[in-house]
């Protein structure tokens, strides 16, 4: 899943128009944003004499602050190889974020710089490097990962987890979702790219079994989208791809384990 620069949303062209107002005020400030998002008012002090220098020098100034906030989940220089085929390339650092907040606050640090980043979620790309950044900060989800059955017949998925996890702890309560054939896949990128199971002749896509997504726009707001909070919006993630914000959960329909009778030839 990579994510250079996401779209402003109310340039998107759905089945109707966004309010632009409604995901960023017209007196949008990140300096504010950030400070509401309880960063270090002497961090930002440290950025104003290089957001006019060269791309290079403000991604180092982006990754220096996002370590300063974040420094047990920030690791500087080439990022770790994560999952199969989806590995990095040379890049200013990889954040390891744990909650849609940091999350947040690294968009806000990277509107304000200029700084490019990709995301990176659990792996579904078929080459290398497809969800890594040259000369800016890979975001990976991969802590992201609780899987969690809750009582109103949904699955709360962390965008970093794989469908390994997730069949094998809902197995235990004797429960399934429409997700992926092969287990070491991410989460991510299937889901919002459509997503083909095992369940799609009878339940449809994994998109189509998404109850609500949590997710970070480009104005670092964090949003709960469902078909009745943003429809529009809920309509677009289901199979439009990742660019619409950086999803960091996913809350699956459940349906009961059916009970396979049969024999190997």
């Amino acid at each position: 899943m990579r994510v250079l620069s996401l779209i402003s949303l109310g340039a998107i062209v759905t089945r109707r128009a966004f309010a632009q107002s409604e995901f960023e005020p017209a007196d949008f400030n990140a300096t504010e944003a950030l400070l509401a998002n309880g960063v270090d008012a002497s961090i930002l002090l440290s950025l104003e004499d290089k957001l006019e220098g060269a791309v290079s020098a403000r991604t180092t100034a982006c990754a220096t602050a996002v370590s300063l906030r974040y420094h047990q989940a920030f690791h500087h220089g080439r990022p770790l190889v994560l999952v199969g085929a989806t590995r990095g390339s040379d890049a200013s650092g990889t954040f390891k974020p744990t909650s849609a907040l940091e999350i947040s606050t690294l968009v806000l640090l990277s509107r304000l710089t200029q700084c490019p980043f990709a995301v990176k979620g659990g792996g579904h790309a078929a080459f290398k490097g497809a969800s890594s950044i040259d000369g800016g900060i890979t975001v990976s989800l991969e802590r992201l990962n609780k899987v969690q059955a809750l009582s109103n017949g949904v699955a709360s998925v962390g965008a970093g987890s794989h469908w390994y996890d997730v069949y094998t702890t809902l197995e235990k309560f004797n429960l399934a979702v429409v997700g992926g054939r092969a287990s070491s896949v991410g989460v991510s990128g299937l889901t919002l790219g459509g997503g083909i199971s095992h369940h799609t002749n009878i339940r449809g896509f994994a998109c189509d079994n998404v109850a609500e997504y949590e997710l970070v726009t480009a104005s670092g707001m964090i949003l709960h989208v469902t078909q009745k909070s943003f429809p529009d919006l809920y309509w677009a993630l289901r199979g439009g791809g990742p660019n619409f914000g950086i999803v960091t959960n996913f809350q699956l329909e459940t349906f009961s384990q059916a009970l396979f009778c049969g024999r190997c030839a």
